[in-house]
């Protein structure tokens, strides 16, 4: 992949700087029209009283879903994967550390 090298770039500057790493997601969030959908979907959730969910994030990337899931959803239960490690692991230390 093409974009590897630059997504590489962007994900050591956020990786211990949970500030950083929140003002990125925003910036996500603004470039990317996927954020729209998603959050789009979420409010039919929580509109029809869904809380406690058990919500699968399948390719999490830099985790940005799943910590805007987890605002909205604190009680539920958040599975992220990915096929490298190393996001794994950039995101677990971030949600440890909030």
């Amino acid at each position: 992949m093409k974009y590897d090298p630059i997504k590489k770039i962007f994900g050591n500057l956020v990786a211990r700087n949970t500030l950083l790493r929140k003002i990125f997601y925003m910036i996500l969030d603004i470039l990317f029209l996927r954020a729209w959908h998603v959050r789009k979907e979420v409010a039919k959730f929580i509109s029809n009283g869904m809380i406690n969910l058990k919500i699968f994030d399948a390719g999490m990337g830099y985790g940005q879903y799943s910590y805007f899931m987890s605002k909205y959803y604190p009680k539920s239960d958040i599975f992220a994967v990915d096929v490298k490690d190393e996001q794994v692991e950039d995101c677990k230390y971030f949600f440890f550390e909030m």
